[in-house]
């Protein structure tokens, strides 16, 4: 190929690149601050970190701090468990005396009355909330 046919195809390549910019300048503007961001932030970073790595003060170390080990890690737990301890004395077993408060005597007559009473009272309660 001739250096001249290369020549005017570039033109030409740069040409269309250059009407689709003046199209877009958003797009333009935004990729060029893209890109401008880019270099600020690699011209701060890189020499901070060469810093950091050269035995000067960096991000990682801090003068004067240091954390005992017992803040990082739960303290061992016991390996027995402790006695324990009643809120009261213990009793012996219940005696008569202790049990009459209580004790209602099934073969009373009262007693089944009012019990076959409210027996039925509590089944009729039943049979009515049945739909």
């Amino acid at each position: 190929m001739n250096l001249g046919v290369l020549r005017d195809r570039a033109a030409g390549s740069l040409a269309k690149a250059g009407e689709g910019l003046k199209r877009k300048p958003a797009l333009f503007c935004f990729c060029l601050g893209g890109v401008i961001l880019l270099l600020v932030l690699l011209i701060i970073v890189v020499p901070a970190s060469k810093a950091g790595s050269s035995g000067g003060p960096g991000l990682s170390e801090a003068p004067g701090v240091s954390v005992p080990l017992e803040d990082f890690f739960m303290p061992q737990e016991p390996d027995f468990l402790p006695d324990t301890l009643p809120e009261r004395e213990p009793r012996g077993p219940w005696t008569s005396e202790d049990v009459r408060p209580f004790w209602k005597d099934p073969a009373d007559s009262t007693l089944k009355e009012d019990w076959r009473w409210e027996m039925s009272r509590v089944i009729d309660e039943l049979m009515e909330s049945v739909p």
